[in-house]
């Protein structure tokens, strides 16, 4: 049962993280390091540690997450595993980024991604270089960030990730915005949106909504504002996330005439 419990917290990451659940994320990747253990399946541990890094950087426990990202990059070390390398650095960099520290943040992404285009390994290179891109972003290095998204976008597509690419096409907006050019900015959701609605994602089909009209407001079209925040207000209140109290306080300024 050992392999069935690790597997099991795996299959429940995504469901608890996209509920903010992560105390309960948390204990099943415990439960996965102790079966992966009971295995000594050092892979599978790696990979829990990496989990439980991400886990405890989201919960603000950094001496955590980086005790356990230390054993998760000796375990694939010590096995010559270059993916886990790889994919330990690119959550290293997420954790970085959570502590505040965008200069590390890059520097492990941009290892990571050098890892994955060693490997030919289209899925995670695009996610690596979406990352790089948004580091560079981050730091307000916008035009070194926008290669790097542009790539992104041709690496998850030859993979077929289209959930990563629909999070690019909106990191790409937000870049464009900050670049002073909110119509390529309104292209870049819109495409994401149409996407979004064939994977019937309501979460990100609202942040992209959300952002569509921050970016209508910015070309002087309030009225699209209002109705695109509305739409994304109605999505997040129904999925109980956070994001609807913003997108409320938008919607409390006055009606456009």
């Amino acid at each position: 049962m050992h392999r069935h419990a690790w597997q099991l917290s795996w299959a429940l990451d995504t469901v608890l993280n996209d509920r903010r659940r992560w105390h309960d994320e948390g204990a099943a990747w415990a439960v996965a390091l102790r079966a992966a253990t009971a295995l000594t399946d050092q892979p599978a541990a790696a990979h829990a540690h990496r989990f439980l890094s991400a886990v405890n950087g989201r919960l603000d426990r950094f001496d955590d997450a980086h005790a356990h990202m230390r054993q998760a990059l000796e375990l694939s070390l010590a096995a010559g595993d270059r993916a886990g390398e790889a994919e330990s650095r690119f959550v290293l960099s997420y954790v970085h980024w959570l502590q505040g520290d965008g200069e590390r943040a890059l520097d492990q992404a941009e290892q990571a991604l050098s890892l994955f285009d060693e490997l030919d390994d289209p899925l995670w290179a695009g996610k690596a270089s979406l990352a790089v891109g948004w580091y560079h972003s981050e730091l307000g290095a916008y035009q070194e960030a926008l290669p790097f998204h542009v790539r992104a976008l041709e690496l998850q597509q030859r993979a077929g990730d289209r959930a990563n690419e629909v999070v690019t096409l909106d990191t790409l907006g937000l870049l464009h915005q900050r670049l002073g050019d909110p119509e390529t900015a309104i292209r870049h959701y819109e495409r994401g949106l149409r996407l979004a609605g064939m994977m019937n994602s309501a979460g990100l089909r609202a942040q992209l909504l959300g952002h569509l009209g921050d970016a209508s407001e910015a070309t002087g079209d309030p009225r699209t504002a209002r109705e695109r925040w509305l739409e994304a207000y109605e999505i997040f209140r129904d999925l109980g996330h956070p994001q609807a109290a913003d997108l409320r306080r938008k919607l409390q300024s006055p009606d456009p005439a």
